[in-house]
């Protein structure tokens, strides 16, 4: 059974930053310098196969490290039968190996148990996908603002999304899935603007703490 909920932060001015597709060679890394440089912290949603290429295991351990939540985003992305974007286009079986082969791939790295926050690949949560792997995770975490990104519209377009967060959004962005430069000038532009207007950065677990309706 789903439960669509929502934190209530109140008056407390916090957002969510979030990334998706990665871990992505150095460009992981520069996101994760412009968030040290402003105190920010972030979950990321890794592809399992990511993390075992490109010095992937290294960028986790740095992140974790640097106090950021590290979730999975399935194994590979629902690639194959899942056309890399629905894992509602698998098999009940591939879509349980790609929750438990991505949250396996970082606990190789971590040597702990992995967070059991899931997203999946485009959002894609159907009923037959809430079915098959419910009992497999704690919650699937959606967003509310696009920062669209993933269409590379431009650094300043990119910072104007995020900027337009509000006390307990949830913001989608993209560390990985390809050339995420731009993303990483609109952090470089909207996260001192966001600290100015008294805004916090904090990861899903520290979100999920806030009471949830």
């Amino acid at each position: 059974m789903r439960r669509n909920v929502s934190p209530d932060v109140g008056d407390d001015k916090v957002i969510a930053l979030t990334f998706d597709d990665g871990p992505w060679g150095d460009q992981t890394g520069q996101v994760l310098d412009v968030l040290a440089e402003h105190g920010a912290k972030a979950t990321f949603f890794t592809v399992g196969n990511r993390i075992e290429q490109d010095n992937g295991d290294a960028f986790i351990k740095r992140a974790v490290s640097e106090g950021h939540q590290v979730c999975t985003h399935s194994y590979d992305h629902a690639a194959g039968s899942g056309q890399g974007v629905n894992l509602g286009f698998m098999t009940p079986e591939e879509q349980k190996a790609e929750v438990e082969k991505g949250r396996a791939a970082i606990e190789a790295v971590t040597g702990t148990e992995a967070s059991r926050i899931f997203r999946t690949p485009g959002g894609n949560f159907g009923d037959d996908v809430v079915k098959n792997i419910g009992p497999l995770i704690k919650a699937e975490i959606g967003w509310n603002i696009d920062s669209s990104d993933w269409r590379r519209p431009g650094a300043g377009a990119i910072a104007n999304q995020i900027e337009d967060a509000w006390p307990g959004a949830i913001v989608l962005m993209h560390d990985g899935g390809g050339d995420r430069s731009q993303t990483i000038e609109a952090l470089k532009l909207a996260l001192p603007r966001l600290k100015d207007q008294g805004y916090r950065f904090i990861t899903i677990d520290e979100l999920l703490q806030y009471p949830l309706s």
